[in-house]
């Protein structure tokens, strides 16, 4: 076998606290400045401990296969896409719990607010809170539900 020659440094500089290291051979070795944060700022990047733990209890099954150099990258990756997943399926209940009474109940603010959930074409900007009946009505038909028949207030006066 043969011996493998022992790089000799030839210079070495220090640019924002990086170090840069030339050997003999012409490679380069760089030795990054070591990052310094807050706890809010580590916390607002990298989130809780608390967090982590549940998640990690979450996703051990999954886990257990990536090496540890992948696991940290990894493991954020799927934390942003979990928060994803599981907003998308709150969003999706919430559209099989709407039931015609719920929808009758509402109130002008609230059926606002269904409208920008939900993303629907009604445009709550073309009606008057007085009008609540017609805009009910139409983020019923948009929504495909049907409303209950409105009970009658006709006044019968006994004699």
């Amino acid at each position: 076998m043969a011996k493998k020659k022992a790089k000799k440094e030839v210079s070495r500089k220090e640019i924002n606290s990086n170090v840069i290291i030339t050997f003999d051979d012409g490679s380069v070795q760089i030795i990054p400045a070591p990052i310094e944060l807050t706890a809010d700022e580590a916390t607002a990047i990298f989130g809780s401990e608390e967090e982590d733990e549940d998640e990690d209890e979450e996703e051990s099954d999954d886990d257990e296969d990536d090496s540890d150099e992948d696991e940290d990258e990894d493991d954020e990756d799927e934390d942003d896409e979990d928060s994803d997943d599981e907003e998308e399926e709150d969003e999706e209940e919430e559209d099989e719990e709407l039931t015609p009474d719920q929808l009758a109940g509402m109130d002008f603010e609230e059926l606002e607010d269904l409208c920008d959930d939900k993303d629907l074409d009604t445009d709550p900007d073309d009606y008057d809170e007085d009008d609540i009946e017609k805009f009910r009505k139409a983020v019923a038909k948009e929504l495909g539900i049907s409303l209950p028949a409105a009970k009658k207030s006709g006044k019968k006066s006994k004699k």
